[in-house]
């Protein structure tokens, strides 16, 4: 017999080891906006758990672990709908979610379709590439040609006057919200960072912080769309990949839009034969009918 019930607050240090490390803090200081949901055994032991970020009327599920073992017997669907009933009674009528998949379909497709959600849409690619690897080929190793009075550095050595005009340019809008360096959820590297200067203008930038001592994350690549056919992108890439396997870290890792067949078809070109791995996420909403109704 398998209990699903919200997590008493003097139970929550047992479900830590069922999420994702960025979660467990917001877990264990039970955090207002967190709500969840655990299934406990029948010797009352941690065997899952549902966890969401209610914000107002809205809530996102932020992770869904079912113990390797008790897979397979309906857990998983179990929990999610105790998460939606829960939000319901604290007048939250919309839930959104988001999973990731290789090449082979996930199981939370199922546990959707049985939920009665939206069909999910693809998102992003997430991909992890042998950067030490890559940077041997000829087109890493090329130096490519640099426009008169531009220049690539590191974003704690760009030039103070250039910083200034970028922060200006954020409503110009040549680059969306989402691809402001001034906005990353993550701080980033200032000295692996790097940025494409000219006539004190910054005109591109690839943004990219550690997340352990062989991974580098590549949160940001944006270049000017009037510099696109220029080749500034690949110098501006491949400075930054020249520059990560000169510290010997082996790894890095990117995400791209799903429907970007500009960024599909570089990844094609350039990445394939370095791919460690590959997966996309997806994501659905499901308006959550009210308990009066």
């Amino acid at each position: 017999m398998v209990n699903i019930c919200p997590i008493p607050q003097n139970d929550l240090a047992a479900f830590l080891p069922l999420t994702y490390p960025r979660y467990r803090a917001l877990l264990a200081e039970a955090e207002p906006q967190v709500v969840a949901i655990g299934a406990y055994d029948q010797q009352q032991q941690a065997i899952g758990l549902a966890v969401a970020s209610q914000q107002q009327r809205s809530a996102e599920v932020l992770s869904l672990f079912v113990a390797p073992a008790y897979r397979r017997q309906g857990i998983g669907r179990q929990l999610l709908n105790a998460l939606e009933t829960n939000l319901r009674q604290q007048a939250c009528d919309q839930l959104h979610l988001v999973y990731s998949q290789t090449d082979q379909p996930s199981p939370m497709l199922g546990l959707l379709n049985q939920e009665q959600w939206p069909t999910p849409e693809a998102r992003m690619l997430i991909f992890k590439l042998d950067v030490l690897r890559m940077a041997q080929a000829a087109w890493v190793q090329r130096q490519y040609r640099l426009p008169k009075n531009s220049s690539i550095v590191a974003w704690q050595d760009a030039d103070p006057v250039a910083l200034t005009w970028l922060t200006t340019q954020q409503t110009a809008r040549w680059f969306p919200p989402g691809l402001s360096p001034f906005e990353l959820e993550q701080p980033f590297d200032p000295s692996h960072s790097l940025v494409f200067c000219q006539d004190q203008q910054i005109l591109g930038w690839v943004m990219t912080h550690l997340i352990d001592p062989q991974t580098r994350v590549y949160t940001q690549f944006y270049v000017h769309p009037d510099l696109r056919q220029t080749g500034i992108a690949l110098a501006l890439l491949t400075t930054a990949l020249r520059h990560q396997a000169a510290q010997a870290e082996q790894w890095g890792m990117a995400a791209i839009r799903h429907d970007s067949a500009m960024m599909r078809n570089f990844l094609d070109r350039h990445f394939s034969d370095y791919l460690v791995s590959l997966r996309s996420t997806w994501g659905a909403s499901k308006i959550l009918a009210s308990t009066t109704d």
